[in-house]
């Protein structure tokens, strides 16, 4: 019942935008029968043939109409090829009832004429924007935007959904240039229909209106085909199977033109909801989302709303091996746990054109989130010899949290001359309140402690965070391909963080005894403002920027129960710059950058914080700045004569002042103490590159890449007062074939070799390695026209340098799906997933001093039937 309200208000708020939107002005796009863009000539007559206007499309066919006086007009369309289109229309209140696309047809000389079409390249490589054909990928009836990015390349999906490109992964989808569905991705990839996409964009989208530094996000567009932007599509499935398991989704969408709305539901406990299936514990998700989007000559509007709830329930083995001076301490735990959440969110974008010069864009989203966590854990710590036991216990944790948040920007920027001098000022915004209670029971037993040592307490913990960003830049042409860019900014961080620790009263039965040793409450503010001047040279094939940074940045924290301020500060010039070349086929970044990280203003406070009386954190009011040089190199090739291409990047950044750990390790108890501080000789590393080219076997075509990654880090700190360094590094070779050349079988596998491994200054001659090798085939086969069998095989083989982490799984699964109607609307599935019953989840983990391996429980052998109905009606 909530639910239908929610969706008839959304209809009473959406309906008059789109109406007032398509009627207060005309728009329209010339056209060919075949829906291809025609650049023409537009004519405006009165009923006795005078001109009133004339005028020209842009290269798409777009054309706007408007400020007609009330009365009876001809409009004229001519282009070159097409036979002239003449329509009456009539202006009535500011309002011109005309078609929104003006179909031309090709003349009788055109269409006796020879005609040669060029095949459009699957691939196309522009400056900062990599272009994928949509139609050079070949796919099933029922396949989604995603099952395309999973057979581009250079394109990494993740199990869960989650996409990266180039090594990088993608925040944002926009679907024809604009926000939808906020930055929920997978609303958009899993929700629409592959036969619908044009092209795939991914593109390096640059800070709006500020100074080239060689910043951007990695966002994706996809272009939606002309003949798909007016109707209605959707899907709608219900499964149930065993052992009690359910899945059942629905997703209805209207389009018209630039008018789009989506509503999408989904139910399920197959860890499907949010995540893949593969994920740690047994998740159980409802989502309700929903999106709007309207578009006009002078504004733009996206409206999207989303309720998410999900409890996921753990059974967790750790195992984490210290690393001391000349030695190692161990720790054992198992533990169970149930986490719960739920939280609505509503998001709006507005793009405003007053005229031709000025765009405002407003940005904005909020929320509210609720979360209730538990945990019960047993745990033991033993000493170098592995055997000696110097601690155990157990832990019981009991808390729930809540925070509402208001975060996004407003930017405005307006073009004062035709020769590009601008003036852009942005507004950041993000404004977030919380408040916590934890209750935790923690039972230590020691060797000289039989009865062991009982924490009971009660922690109470508020936040109450705002951060405003403003920036004004202004952009001068000094000559025809040069910019000078001048920019300043203003950045305002606080926190209100007020903290209250009580220990449980036997006597009353209550948490009513305060700690106030332990429990603070900090005011932390952080202020910068940073000059920038900036020269920017373009052109076609080639271009550069360079700039210099004056920043000046201060953090002072506040303890307003133990009368105490602790502050630090940085000043100094930061440069950066870049270039980059551009050809026909290749194009090529090299960008360097020199930025400031501010330490945690809470690090900075001597706090005492031993809510886990193994693991205490201090902080230290000595703690600097840490200042960070990058270098990165970007490289997109690609021959489409020989559909062969590559894609390259690579980075690696120096810190000084890095900040890093002081660990007190004491091997008597097993008691750890942490304190943040600088240290230096810091950097990391990653490089990521792609080839990718077709093998042609008679008239078919095997697609194969391969790609080669690898990362690496290393980063001092003190152990027991000595210094230590911690050398990281991880390298992974993958390669994949993709044949699609038979309607009737569809073949694309992986296997990947990865290998990880850690050294440590202290301990150099200890190895730390781990090896991870994956076979991921997936197989289609459709026998006859109707029926549709899919095999999914995913083997996994960890090895390590510790017993605990060697594992083999192989997660096998099917399904069969066999359509009932011609037009392969209604479908019956068989699913059967990990048939083999092995699939586990199994992960290792490096830090500055220890090792973690974790075994958590995931989604184990089950069979589920379903039925599905697909929509698709576009005019």
């Amino acid at each position: 019942m909530k639910l239908g309200r929610v969706f008839f208000f959304l209809l009473i708020v959406v309906l008059p935008v789109a109406t007032f939107s398509q009627n207060k002005l005309f728009t329209s796009q010339v056209i060919a029968a075949d829906s291809s863009a025609v650049p023409a000539v537009i004519t405006i007559q009165s009923s006795d043939s005078t001109v009133i206007k004339k005028m020209i499309t842009d290269s798409l066919g777009h054309l706007t109409i408007q400020h007609l006086k009330d009365g009876k007009f001809i409009l004229h369309v001519s282009a070159l090829g097409f036979e002239d289109y003449y329509m009456p229309f009539s202006a009535i209140a500011g309002s011109y009832l005309l078609p929104r696309f003006v179909v031309l047809q090709q003349s009788s000389n055109a269409l006796a004429a020879v005609v040669v079409a060029a095949k459009k390249p699957a691939v196309v490589v522009k400056n900062d924007t990599l272009e994928f054909n949509a139609s050079a990928i070949r796919l099933g009836e029922d396949a989604s935007t995603e099952d395309i990015f999973q057979k581009l390349p250079g394109i990494e999906v993740s199990k869960s959904g989650a996409i990266k490109a180039s090594g990088e992964t993608i925040t944002q989808i926009y679907v024809d240039g604009k926000p939808y569905f906020g930055a929920d991705i997978k609303a958009v990839t899993q929700n629409f229909p592959a036969d619908m996409i044009d092209k795939i964009q991914v593109i390096n989208k640059k800070p709006e209106g500020t100074p080239d530094d060689g910043s951007y996000e990695k966002i994706i567009n996809i272009t939606l085909k002309k003949n798909k932007k007016r109707g209605v599509f959707g899907n709608t499935a219900l499964a149930a199977g065993t052992p009690g398991t359910y899945d059942a989704r629905s997703a209805t969408n209207y389009l018209h033109y630039d008018t789009k709305l989506s509503v999408i539901a989904n139910t399920s406990n197959t860890n499907n909801g949010n995540t893949d299936a593969n994920a740690p514990g047994n998740l159980a998700t409802t989502a309700v989302k929903a999106s709007y989007a309207a578009a006009s000559t002078k504004m733009d509007v996206s409206i999207w709303t989303a309720y998410n709830s999900s409890n996921n329930k753990t059974s967790q083995q750790l195992f984490r091996e210290n690393f001391l001076v000349d030695s190692s301490g161990y720790y054992a735990e198992n533990n169970n746990g149930q986490y719960k959440n739920r939280n609505i969110g509503a998001g709006l974008y507005v793009e405003y054109r007053p005229d031709s010069f000025s765009v405002v864009k407003v940005n904005q989203s909020a929320g509210f989130s609720a979360d209730n966590s538990s945990s019960n854990a047993v745990f033991t710590t033993a000493g170098t010899d592995k055997t000696t036991i110097i601690n155990e216990g157990s832990s019981s944790l009991n808390g729930n949290n809540k925070s509402k948040w208001l975060n996004g920007s407003i930017n405005y920027n307006r073009r004062l001359a035709a020769n590009g001098r601008s003036f852009n000022f942005e507004l950041v915004n993000r404004l977030n309140t919380g408040n916590g209670r934890l209750f935790s029971l923690y039972h230590n037993i020691y060797p000289d402690t039989l009865a062991g040592v009982l924490q009971n307490r009660l922690n109470n913990q508020e936040n109450t965070g705002k951060n405003v960003v403003a920036t004004a830049s202004y952009n001068e042409p000094v000559t025809a391909n040069g910019t000078l860019s001048f920019s300043y900014g203003i950045n305002y961080n606080n926190n209100d963080l007020p903290k209250t620790i009580y220990a449980y009263n036997a006597a009353t039965g209550a948490y009513d005894l305060l700690l106030a040793d332990i429990s603070n409450h900090f005011d932390n503010t952080s202020k910068s403002g940073t000059a920038a001047v900036t020269y920017n040279y373009h052109t076609k094939k080639a271009g550069f920027f360079a700039g210099l940074r004056w920043k000046q940045a201060a953090i002072n924290s506040n303890t307003f129960n133990k009368d105490s301020s602790y502050s630090a500060a940085f000043s100094g010039l930061l440069p950066n710059a870049g270039v980059y070349i551009t050809a026909k086929k290749i194009q090529q970044n090299l960008d360097y950058n020199m930025y400031i990280r501010a330490p945690d203003a809470i690090q900075l406070q001597p706090i005492i914080d031993n809510t886990n009386p193994l693991y205490t954190r201090l902080g230290n009011p000595d703690l600097q700045y840490s200042v960070v040089q990058t270098l990165k190199y970007k490289l997109n090739w690609y021959s489409s004569k020989k559909e062969t291409g590559l894609n390259a990047l690579a980075s690696i950044s120096f810190l000084s002042n890095n900040i890093s750990t002081n660990l007190v390790y004491d091997e008597t108890t097993g008691k750890q103490v942490i304190t943040p501080i600088n240290t230096g000789g810091a950097y990391n590393w990653n490089a990521w590159c792609t080839f990718y080219k077709p093998f042609h076997i008679g008239n078919d075509k095997l697609k194969w890449n391969v790609n080669v990654s690898g990362s690496g880090a290393a980063a001092g700190n003190l152990l027991n007062g000595m210094e230590n360094t911690g050398t990281f590094k991880t390298m992974r070779v993958l390669t994949g074939l993709i044949y699609d050349g038979k309607e009737w079988l569809d073949v694309r596998t992986n296997v990947s070799f990865t290998k990880q491994s850690s050294r440590y200054s202290l301990q150099q001659d200890m190895d730390v390695s781990t090896g991870y090798i994956t076979v991921n085939p997936v197989i289609t086969v459709r026998p006859t026209a109707k029926t549709e069998i899919n095999i999914d095989y995913d083997y996994r083989s960890l090895k390590g340098s510790n017993e605990n982490l060697n594992n083999n799984v192989n997660l096998l699964n099917a399904n069969i799906r066999q359509y009932v109607d011609d037009k392969k609307a209604i479908a019956i599935s068989l699913k059967a997933f990990d048939l083999l019953n092995e699939n586990n989840n199994t992960t290792r983990i490096f830090g500055d001093s220890y090792m973690l391996d974790t075994t958590t429980n995931t989604l184990s052998r089950y069979f589920m039937l379903s039925v599905s109905f697909r929509l698709q009606h576009f005019n």
